[in-house]
């Protein structure tokens, strides 16, 4: 099951605004929007550029530093997470994954993030963008139009040799 996005139109707009036009430094872009839109910027854009969305959730799971790990996560996240010790629930809380996805793609994950507290998700966004808390539906556009929420329960058994 799955959270459809709502609201936020014109904030959301405006981020993929700042997306398209790309990261600039020192560009106050990212500060101007925070102010109005209620982000409470975590990191600044001009800090961390080597990492984006999905290593800021998973940048503690040793599958994730595993190149053919990460691209089988990446080519089907649902399945993958499944298999490594996630299960799909309704009411987040603190820490879950929140997984969001396009219409149009139901299989690959645009974007990823913490589920904080009252519908507010912690995530990167992009590999130039801040680190920020933010609303659940307060992402650009093109990161997708509904989430799924996953919650780590236990590790994975390792096959017997």
């Amino acid at each position: 099951m799955s959270y459809i996005l709502y609201g936020y139109e014109r904030e959301r707009e405006e981020l993929e605004e700042i997306l398209l036009r790309g990261f600039q430094q020192g560009s106050p872009s990212w500060r101007v929007l925070a102010q109005r839109s209620g982000i409470k910027l975590i990191s600044d854009p001009d800090g961390d550029n080597t990492h984006g969305c999905h290593w800021y959730v998973f940048q503690n799971e040793s599958w994730y530093h595993d190149p053919a790990q990460r691209a089988q996560f990446l080519g089907a996240p649902v399945d993958f997470l499944l298999q490594h010790g996630y299960v799909e629930v309704q009411q987040p809380i603190k820490e879950d994954v929140v997984s969001y996805f396009s219409y149009d793609d139901q299989i690959h994950t645009t974007h990823s993030a913490r589920f904080t507290s009252d519908e507010t998700v912690c995530s990167k966004f992009g590999r130039y963008g801040p680190t920020a808390e933010h609303a659940l539906e307060l992402v650009p556009y093109p990161y997708g139009d509904y989430v799924r929420f996953f919650r780590k329960v236990e590790e994975p058994e390792k096959p017997q040799q």
